[in-house]
């Protein structure tokens, strides 16, 4: 069984449309993975529904078709939250903006036993704010 590889592609798609892919997911469809022609892929589009599609072609650029009436149904949402322990506050700066790239509803700072500094009510209220701007 092979695997069905997942492409962005921009707009929203429909049913019969045909897309270029990205130069990057290109790449990796005709010289990665190695399809050709007439080989499934999934597109996911600008709503976040996945389609099933067919590819194209792969020269001179890979274009792929939707094959399919209607989107596949999206699993439902998981909530995420993050509990991060204290750490330096630059690290946590790119915690707080990876964990919400990521799709972390909410984080959690708490300070453990092994905290090396706590701060105060005035400096820990500062931080919250810019991480909320961070996220």
């Amino acid at each position: 069984m092979r695997h069905t590889f997942r492409y962005l592609v921009p707009g929203t798609p429909g049913p019969g449309d045909e897309f270029a892919l990205a130069p990057g997911d290109a790449h990796h469809l005709a010289r990665v993975v190695r399809r050709r022609a007439g080989d499934p892929v999934e597109v996911i589009g600008a709503d976040g529904a996945v389609w099933p599609a067919v590819v194209v072609r792969t020269t001179p650029d890979v274009r792929v078709r939707i094959d399919a009436a209607a989107p596949r149904a999206r699993p439902a949402g998981v909530r995420v939250t993050l509990f991060q322990g204290l750490i330096e506050w630059g690290r946590m700066d790119t915690v707080v903006e990876k964990a919400v790239e990521l799709g972390a509803a909410e984080v959690v700072v708490f300070a453990s036993a092994r905290a090396r500094r706590v701060p105060d009510g005035e400096a820990w209220e500062r931080r919250r704010e810019r991480l909320g701007r961070v996220a």
